[in-house]
């Protein structure tokens, strides 16, 4: 190779490496936005009006009265046989119920009594 050849050679990757230099380091690459990234839980929602159907209507009733407690189930909750699902407590009672219970109490063990004195004739 000639010399002349050869300073050619290297001018012109001199100079190809001064314009990729220039390039880089020039404004005219694209801007950018990083974050960083992790996992999470994606979270949407659908607000829209529409109606719904009952398939099966279950009735929940006690046949006693007291004081409900707060249910511990949201809705759509499972909810499995054996489960509880409430609480009832029952109200205090007044005196005069009291009395009442009593004296229903006391007449009912009379006429057991009564009833078993019965059976006893009868098998005399």
């Amino acid at each position: 190779m000639k010399k002349r050849t050869r300073w050619i050679l290297i001018g012109a990757a001199a100079l190809l490496l001064l314009i990729v230099a220039v390039i880089s380091m020039s404004s005219l690459g694209l801007d950018v936005e990083t974050i960083r990234i992790g996992r999470d839980t994606l979270r949407v929602a659908v607000t829209e009006e529409g109606r719904t159907r009952v398939l099966e209507r279950y009735v929940v009733a006690a046949p006693v009265s007291g004081r409900l407690t707060r249910i511990p189930l949201k809705e759509g909750d499972d909810v499995r046989s054996g489960m509880l699902v409430a609480q009832i407590f029952p109200t205090p009672e007044s005196p005069r119920n009291v009395g009442v219970v009593r004296a229903q109490i006391i007449g009912s063990e009379a006429q057991r009594r009564a009833s078993a004195a019965r059976v006893v004739d009868a098998e005399v």
